[in-house]
């Protein structure tokens, strides 16, 4: 049997972070690199059995990391004072992209469109729709990806695409060359 000793974070802790709701809280999403788990709050210094078969005695206040799924054993115990280091709240209102999703996502909305939230939005909008005045053509999903796919072959953005689609529309109605 054992006693629960700190785990040590490789990074930046997140304990010193300003209090937030989860100081409070009994239950948190957490996460590392990697999957997201459920940290819970133990309430009594009863022992537990973890995943890798040592028996731990967590304190009062002591959080158990446990994937999700119901009936699965805590994989690691982070003390009170350590939480929520190694791991990171997770808030389960939020979306989180890995830095492979953003250059994805960047690929089709554009270099720097997924530095804010606010820069993801208008840059979805932009490509949800063109407008010529207060005329507003608006696009499908599937002619969104139709786009996309034509967009990749020929090596340009979906931006880019729409210009060059646009360019020939005025110079259809303008007779330009």
């Amino acid at each position: 049997m054992s006693k629960a000793a700190p785990i040590k974070s490789a990074g930046p802790s997140a304990a010193a972070a300003p209090p937030s709701a989860w100081t409070q809280a009994a239950r948190v999403q957490v996460r590392r690199p990697g999957p997201t788990f459920t940290a819970v709050r133990a309430s009594s210094p009863d022992p537990v059995l973890l995943a890798d078969g040592s028996t731990v005695y967590p304190q009062p206040g002591d959080w158990l990391i446990t994937p999700h799924g119901a009936g699965q054993a805590p994989i690691a115990i982070v003390p009170a004072d350590h939480f929520p280091a190694p791991y990171e709240i997770v808030d389960t209102q939020t979306l989180h992209l890995s830095a492979a999703d953003r250059e994805r996502l960047e690929r089709t909305t554009g270099l720097a469109s997924t530095r804010t939230a606010a820069d993801l939005l208008a840059a979805v909008e932009r490509l949800a729709k063109i407008q010529i005045g207060s005329i507003a053509i608006e696009f499908t999903p599937g002619q969104l990806e139709e786009l996309a796919r034509r967009a990749t072959k020929r090596g340009h953005t979906i931006r880019q695409e729409l210009e060059l689609a646009v360019d020939r529309v005025k110079g259809e109605i303008f007779h330009t060359a």
